[in-house]
């Protein structure tokens, strides 16, 4: 297990576990994933529903499974050919991008026209005092966290790149899907 995964159980048993089980299944034709790691997202996927499977993460470390096409690369400048995927999918990630916006471009250029993105992040603190705490943890959970940044707008940064989204919120996390405007 790793030092992130070790860091993240609690919310995971709490959280994002539920969410995941919710969203996870929705996934189906050719699926990318971005930010893959360890592969947390995997028990929750209808595998019947999926015709291929690629893994994208920056840290060679992923955990392997079969069936999977490993691709170890930053998000920013994709491989794939324009609209070449059904499902996307980014959770928990976007905030460790060095650039999210031009991830989010590349998620646009490669996913197909009807089809749909999904994504589990956090969100900015709403509240003063929140975030204020937020910005002060945020260079130690930055350093354990795989880069995380918990303070990033990731609702507008979506948003700003061409996506409408149908998102729910559990505390800073929203969830959901999002489709190309």
């Amino acid at each position: 297990m790793s030092k992130y995964d070790v860091l993240m159980a609690p919310l995971e048993f709490l959280i994002l576990g539920g969410i995941r089980k919710k969203l996870m299944p929705k996934a189906y034709g050719n699926v990318l994933e971005i930010g893959f790691a360890t592969g947390v997202n995997m028990k929750y996927y209808d595998m019947n529903k999926i015709q291929s499977f690629h893994a994208l993460d920056t840290n060679e470390d992923m955990k392997y499974f079969d069936n999977v096409r490993y691709h170890t690369l930053s998000a920013e400048a994709l491989p794939f050919e324009d609209k070449s995927f059904d499902t996307i999918v980014l959770t928990l990630a976007l905030c460790s991008i060095e650039a999210p916006e031009k991830a989010l471009k590349e998620i646009g250029r490669v996913l197909k026209d009807d089809g749909q993105y999904l994504f589990i992040e956090h969100q900015r603190p709403k509240t003063q005092f929140l975030y204020h705490v937020f910005k002060k943890i945020n260079p130690t959970w930055k350093k354990y966290a795989g880069g995380c940044q918990i303070i990033l707008e990731t609702d507008s940064l979506i948003k700003s790149q061409g996506f409408i989204l149908d998102k729910k919120n559990i505390n800073v996390f929203h969830y959901g899907i999002a489709h190309k405007i």
